[in-house]
């Protein structure tokens, strides 16, 4: 309705994961074939976690399942680093009211946002004093976060635990969602999946670009 009242002539409106497909297929053409006819989408946003299964017929893409976590995102993994700066800083114990608590939280989504394969440290702003945190030791903090996600997915994988991407017709695993852009993810998931795990360039606008 929105988009009419702009003078837009909307022609059809899709799901997400239809939209991430969509791109997938445009990314990667040659990923799909006629032994794998379908695409796990994981989006990790900023406060949910969701995956779908999503069979791929030429232009047809229909939604075969989806799982996810209500309460687990991006912001989960700020929480984490607040967290760890605080015992950096020894203030561990310290409270804080809402809005200083929330400066904190911006804080640590600026310096994970930055967060590049080489970085080695996260810097956060405490009283005019800045706080590193060794980014191994965030990853060390927040992989069972992403472990959660792979457990709650694990079934559109297959219902054995020790199922690969090999062991099914499931051409590959597209990561989007904001918190999708954070390099442990895609690591994480490699090393469970293998090497048919990629990432969208645009991971926070994928679904609404179509």
């Amino acid at each position: 309705d929105a988009f009419g009242r702009a003078g837009v002539n909307v022609l059809a409106l899709i799901n997400e994961p239809s939209a991430a497909a969509f791109e997938y297929t445009h990314r990667h053409p040659r990923a799909l074939n006629s032994k794998r006819k379908s695409l796990v989408v994981y989006d990790l946003g900023g406060g949910t976690f969701d995956a779908s299964l999503v069979r791929i017929n030429g232009t047809d893409h229909e939604i075969v399942r989806s799982l996810g976590v209500g309460q687990l995102g991006g912001d989960d993994f700020d929480e984490v680093l607040v967290d760890l700066a605080l015992e950096h800083a020894g203030r561990a114990g310290d409270v804080f009211g809402d809005r200083a608590r929330g400066r904190l939280l911006d804080e640590a989504r600026t310096a994970k946002e930055r967060l590049a394969p080489q970085s080695r440290r996260l810097v956060l702003e405490l009283d005019d004093d800045d706080v590193a945190v060794p980014v191994d030791e965030f990853y060390e903090a927040t992989k069972p976060l992403v472990q959660r996600t792979i457990t709650a997915m694990r079934p559109l994988i297959g219902e054995d635990e020790r199922a690969t991407l090999h062991d099914t017709e499931i051409a590959g695993i597209y990561l989007v969602g904001g918190a999708s852009g954070l390099p442990l993810v895609p690591r994480v998931l490699r090393e469970e999946f293998g090497r048919r795990v990629h990432r969208s360039p645009y991971p926070s606008a994928v679904s609404y670009t179509h």
